[in-house]
């Protein structure tokens, strides 16, 4: 397995092997506490909401488009529950509208 970077999007470290943590950018931790602070408790946000606000709030980009990304209205690629439990997708797409707000190079694609 050969990478340049991987992504670390939650605050727990203790999943991450040491080979990993040389090359891995890690989501800010303050920055997963205060997503989770705006769902319902016992809930989390998933790894797509995660990576969205890490983008929009530390990559500068020309442009961004979201594809696929239908607040789990249609299941997953790995499961065919629509809006599980543990990641509510109201609030979901509640936050990452709230977060694009106006954003002129922001584009969601949802088939």
């Amino acid at each position: 397995f050969h990478t340049r970077y991987l992504m670390w999007m939650t605050k727990c470290q203790k999943l991450l092997p040491e080979w990993m943590k040389s090359c891995t950018i890690q989501n800010p931790p303050k920055d997963w506490q205060r997503l989770k602070d705006q769902y319902p408790e016992n809930k989390l946000p998933s790894t797509g909401c995660i990576v969205i606000n890490f983008l929009l709030k530390h990559v500068e980009f020309k442009s961004l488009t979201i594809y696929g990304f239908d607040f789990m209205k249609s299941g997953t690629w790995y499961h065919n529950l629509k809006d599980p439990k543990w990641h509510p997708g109201e609030t979901e797409e509640k936050i990452i509208k709230g977060l694009i707000g106006n954003c002129k190079n922001v584009e969601i694609i949802i088939e």
